[in-house]
């Protein structure tokens, strides 16, 4: 559901909890994917016109940025 973006109350409600501390705190979790994807939307974000990195290792990206 979290992947979904299924409201926090909808799912407090669906999995039959009363306080949503207890939802949070035993079925959200951080998949690395999930992690790696939104890093890459934030990076769009804070750098909307910065070229697509991919695949890149950090010296290579460094260079690009001092160049």
């Amino acid at each position: 559901m979290d992947r979904l973006g299924v409201p926090l109350k909808v799912r407090e409600k669906r999995l039959g909890h009363s306080d949503a501390r207890l939802t949070l705190g035993v079925y959200t979790h951080v998949a690395s994917e999930d992690d790696a994807k939104m890093a890459g939307q934030l990076g769009r974000i804070l750098h909307p016109f910065a070229p697509n990195q991919k695949g890149k290792g950090l010296a290579q990206i460094e260079q690009t940025l001092v160049n």
